[in-house]
């Protein structure tokens, strides 16, 4: 009805008084006016938006004009014109036809349902034509395209046409990283008998490859990938690590000569860069073989070589043949827990000379003596990183007589994990001398360093020492009466110039850890950042060090412990004393970051309230038992230093509970919380935290017995803060 017709009819009911009609016209009228109005600017919205490519936007628009008019055709034109834009011709099709069933058809030619008709058939024509868009497409958007996609996914596109598989063999973006899991694949009922499609592909494009990871399910799999890295098939690779998944027994047929196995290589131009094999039944003589002339072939370009035998006792290749093989050798990694050191030295004097290339060692073994490892450093005078973990007593005394002054990290029992690199030590700006810059010495089992030992080492190189860990063990030595006196005179003056982290474990001798604090004070240092310390009693002591030092930014005091000598009153005042000195200092010059107590005793109500005075703060780390009387307490503490903390951890503390969790969700920029070891706190009170911490971003739940991983809470919480892990039903030690 046209507004004309619609309109006449109005005003005739109108002479004839017939009001009825006229309101009943009138609102058709009304609403057809509002829908056709509304109609238009939902379509030119849509296709404004179709126009820009905001296509999920106008088609919304459009799926909104249909429910609004389901009966005229504007909102099935305007849908199926954005669908056939995006190549979506069979979706675009189905509207058309949905349509034809919908739309009214008026009388006579009606443009409309015309042109309905027009583009169904226009959409039926584009979807029976076959554009291969991938060969229209330059090749570097094409290899964009393909580097994105996973590996099955690469293979079921070399099906599609004899074209695309040429295509995607030459494309280097879409090998570069390949990832393949033979098990899994050839274990599927539909590649059973079949060869694996990697196999078949990887002759083309091991060419492109630069970083390759293989689990493989028997030993001619593997022995492809090795014929393929001897005859240099990977030219460009960086990475080739291979390993057995070993589901059936050990004595397995297949697994005869290997039961565990991974290589690693850097291999450019038949030139080796970088091997690395984790072995456990390494026995085939070819495979045996393949290693050696790897490192006879790459002699010259070999610069890293990590290898780890485990369990396996059976791989008769020595330091000394690696070495000889191997000139230009900067970094050697060796992992034989189970095995002494001995039996994988041979004799370094068939060197016939040092070799100076290499720089970076780093040794696991059941037993390194020093004599043992004496003629490594005399042979290799360049180590400037030196990491071993099995380490005997006699270790430190070798270091301390053979190394130059090109060591710059030493790690005893510790492994290299956690220590900087060279690379990164020599991006670091030093000014300072040469000599060591890192000694990391760590206990092996309950034995520690020796303390004459460690010292001897800390004062020779005390003016470019930057970083001490020691954990210190009591000697013969200090079993004479003379223990302190000896120690007094040999280290009567001297002082750490460069040293910013210094830990230590107590050894049970005042002397010992006396000379330590002196050497912190002696020159005011002014570049000490971490101070840590274990198991020591002589808290006081401690205290009047740090006073006469600039504040600290981190302090941590380890499993301190002393509930029988009836000094913790005298270790609570000493600690109030610090904190009230750290308080009383200018803001600018307030610098405690973060404070960890852990296992320590003496902990009291008024050492919290002491703490909660320095603004600087914003790490607490709280761990075991502690003095705190109450939830009430630590409640108004951290009320106190709720304007500043952005990190809390809290473990194995009991009186952890609801309110407590409250009073942390109250703080202004608390991000990260971490709680363990706990059975107080609910699901509910975790629901409340973490709807009322604002700035959280990182929450640790670890054993919190009430708080389970598969819950309706746990997910909530998951779904609320971006990295949470709840772990409830095993405990894990970090």
């Amino acid at each position: 009805m046209t507004r004309q017709v619609s309109f006449d009819l109005i005003q005739n009911a109108y002479r004839n008084h017939n009001l009825d009609q006229v309101i009943d016209l009138s609102t058709d009228a009304i609403n057809h006016v509002y829908q056709s109005y509304f109609i238009s600017v939902l379509d030119a919205r849509a296709h404004a938006f179709g126009i820009e490519g905001h296509f999920s936007k106008a088609i919304r628009d459009a799926e909104e004009m249909i429910r609004y008019a389901p009966t005229q055709a504007i909102g099935y034109l305007r849908l199926g014109q954005l669908l056939s834009i995006q190549g979506k011709q069979s979706a675009a099709i189905k509207i058309y036809e949905k349509s034809l069933a919908m739309v009214e058809k008026q009388d006579g030619d009606d443009p409309a349902y015309v042109e309905l008709i027009q583009r169904k058939k226009r959409a039926m024509e584009k979807s029976e034509q076959r554009l291969d868009f991938i060969t229209m497409l330059p090749l570097e958007i094409v290899d964009a395209i393909f580097e994105d996609f996973s590996e099955p996914a690469m293979f079921r596109c070399m099906a599609v046409s004899t074209r695309w598989r040429e295509i995607l063999l030459n494309c280097p973006k879409a090998w570069a990283k390949v990832y393949h899991n033979h098990f899994y694949y050839e274990s599927s009922v539909y590649q059973v008998g079949r060869t694996p499609a990697i196999l078949r592909a990887l002759p083309h494009i091991a060419r492109h490859i630069k970083n390759m990871e293989a689990i493989i399910n028997s030993m001619e799999t593997g022995q492809i990938y090795l014929e393929l890295f001897e005859n240099g098939a990977f030219q460009n690779i960086k990475t080739l690590e291979l390993s057995v998944y070993n589901k059936m027994n050990s004595h397995h047929p297949v697994l005869k000569c290997i039961n565990k196995m991974n290589w690693r290589a850097f291999y450019t131009n038949r030139r080796l860069y970088y091997i690395g094999i984790s072995m456990k039944t390494f026995t085939s003589s070819g495979m045996m073989m393949s290693f050696t002339n790897a490192l006879w072939q790459t002699r010259y370009t070999l610069t890293k070589l990590d290898l780890n035998f485990g369990f396996y006792d059976g791989f008769n290749i020595s330091i000394t043949d690696i070495l000889f093989y191997s000139p230009y050798l900067k970094t050697l990694v060796m992992g034989m827990p189970d095995h002494p050191l001995k039996k994988y030295m041979g004799n370094m004097e068939y060197l016939g000379r040092s070799h100076v290339a290499l720089e970076d060692v780093q040794i696991k073994a059941k037993s390194i003596p020093g004599p043992i490892l004496k003629p490594l450093l005399q042979y290799c005078p360049g180590i400037r990183r030196l990491c071993l973990q099995g380490c005997r007593h006699n270790v430190i005394d070798v270091v301390d007589e053979i190394c130059n002054e090109k060591l710059q990290i030493f790690a005893y029992n510790t492994y290299s994990n956690d220590l900087p690199t060279l690379e990164e030590m020599d991006w670091e700006y030093y000014d300072g001398p040469s000599g060591l810059r890192y000694i990391i010495a760590l206990s092996n089992d309950d034995y520690g360093v020796p303390a004459n030992g460690i010292l001897r080492l800390l004062y020779k190189n005390q003016k470019s020492l930057q970083t001490v860990c020691a954990s210190l063990a009591k000697t013969e030595l200090q079993g004479v009466n003379h223990y302190s006196n000896y120690f007094c005179s040999t280290y009567k003056q001297w002082y750490f110039e460069r040293l910013r982290q210094l830990t230590y474990r107590y050894d049970g001798q005042v002397a010992t850890e006396s000379m330590i604090l002196e050497s912190i004070t002696s020159g005011k240092s002014t570049s000490l950042q971490l101070f840590s310390a274990r198991e020591t009693p002589n808290i006081p002591m401690i205290v009047n060090t740090l006073i006469c030092l600039p504040p600290v930014e981190q302090l941590e005091l380890l499993y301190i412990q002393y509930d029988d000598d009836g000094a913790n009153e005298q270790r609570s005042a000493a600690l109030v004393r610090l904190f009230q000195y750290y308080a009383a200092l200018p803001p600018e010059e307030q610098n405690l970051h973060k404070v960890q107590f852990d296992h320590c005793s003496f902990i009291t109500d008024q050492v919290l309230f002491a703490l909660a005075q320095i603004q600087s703060l914003r790490t607490i780390d709280f761990a075991g038992s502690c003095t705190i009387s109450s939830p009430k307490i630590l409640k108004e503490f951290l009320d106190k230093v709720s304007d500043h903390l952005v990190k809390v951890i809290f473990s194995g503390i009991d009186i952890i509970n609801d309110d407590i969790l409250d009073a942390l969700g109250s703080m202004e920029h608390l991000g990260n919380l971490e709680l363990s070891d706990n059975d107080q706190i609910t699901e509910k009170g975790a629901i409340r935290f973490v709807d009322r911490c604002k700035t959280l971003h990182t929450l640790v739940l670890d054993y919190c017995t009430k708080v389970h991983q598969d819950t309706y809470a746990s997910r909530y919480i998951k779904s609320k803060i971006i990295n949470t892990e709840i772990y409830s039903d095993c405990h894990y030690d970090y």
